[in-house]
């Protein structure tokens, strides 16, 4: 069998989308609803963490990278980020806005596919908004739900080690050209790429229309011809012509660039051929891969690993010799916030 994946991100790169943990729902059922929140003023303590869990793969499944609800329960997580202030407010140490939970909710299920990630900007935004009571830069903190700011991390945290760290916000964050990574995040308007030059993870500005970039660095709305023009290229929008010469065409993640119809059309599904242009001759649904000429359904928990190495979601392949689709891993969250 030939394994050929074409997809925007790699396997490894869908999984960092959403995150690692279901222990947070336990949390907030053992800890019970000390806000006294009824319904009418949004959405209840004890109600945020399925809720939103529910509405996270829903948009998983409309965005193509689940086949449906019930299986995004086993093969993705909940975003890590989320299940970290779960257990802080559970504990008494964030505060927990029921109304702002409410908009963040609405935010995730309303959210379009365009983009290159799940977690776009505006839900991000919105749900930043639900948790309060959070440190500034250099206060001391177990993990980064309790820094205030989107990007901000928690210096010298552990995870359930619970070790202590201090905040560093997007006000201490990479400027341009200093060395990034997912626990040195860049300061607004940056993104962490990697640059030619350094052969590193840099910050670099994101660019505009028709201006020089390198894969995706551009603004929203555009995508970056690396292969040619090696300048940033307004995406079609769902159904509209586009250049299937162009990787990343097609705004909407469910979407690839026909080259016979020379518009923006779904990502085949499993059993379906693999869609073709000139930028490659694999395309299919974020929960599928080409075999051959065709798409199958990544594999889920306890069925064989796909190439001996690929699997649906952020489940893992065991390896040589069973090559089997493992449970999702164990979540590495502090649950002390003396």
């Amino acid at each position: 069998m030939q394994l050929v994946q074409r997809n925007r991100f790699s396997l490894a790169a869908k999984s960092a989308l959403l995150g690692v943990t279901l222990a947070a729902v336990a949390l907030t059922q053992a800890c019970g609803d000390d806000t006294g929140v009824t319904p009418e003023d949004g959405l209840a303590f004890e109600q945020f963490a399925e809720t939103y869990r529910q509405a996270q793969c829903e948009r998983a499944v409309k965005c193509g990278f689940m086949p449906d609800v019930d299986t995004c329960y086993v093969a993705l997580g909940q975003d890590f980020a989320i299940a970290e202030a779960i257990s802080a407010a559970a504990f008494g140490d964030l505060t927990y806005d029921p109304q702002a939970a409410a908009t963040c909710i609405e935010t995730v299920t309303s959210a379009s596919c365009e983009g290159f990630t799940l977690l776009t900007p505006q839900v991000l935004e919105a749900c930043d908004t639900v948790f309060g009571n959070r440190r500034g830069e250099g206060e001391p903190c177990v993990a980064a739900a309790q820094c205030q700011g989107i990007g901000s991390i928690c210096e010298g945290a552990c995870g359930d080690g619970c070790c202590p760290g201090v905040c560093r916000g997007v006000s201490d964050a990479g400027q341009m050209g200093d060395i990034c990574s997912d626990l040195a995040p860049c300061s607004e308007g940056l993104r962490c790429l990697f640059a030619d030059v350094s052969q590193m993870f840099e910050c670099i500005p994101l660019a505009g229309a028709n201006e020089p970039c390198v894969d995706y660095g551009c603004i929203p709305g555009y995508a970056c011809d690396s292969s040619g023009s090696g300048r940033c290229f307004a995406q079609a929008s769902t159904g509209s012509a586009c250049n299937p010469a162009l990787a990343d065409a097609c705004a909407d993640l469910n979407e690839y660039c026909s080259a016979d119809q020379q518009r923006c059309v779904p990502l085949p599904r499993p059993g379906e051929p693999c869609g073709v242009n000139p930028v490659a001759t694999s395309f299919c649904a974020r929960m599928a891969y080409c075999a051959d000429t065709t798409c199958q359904a990544l594999p889920s928990v306890g069925e064989e690993c796909a190439g001996e190495s690929a699997c649906l979601g952020q489940l893992s392949c065991s390896g040589d010799p069973e090559f089997i689709c493992g449970s999702l891993s164990s979540p590495s969250i502090c649950v002390n916030f003396e």
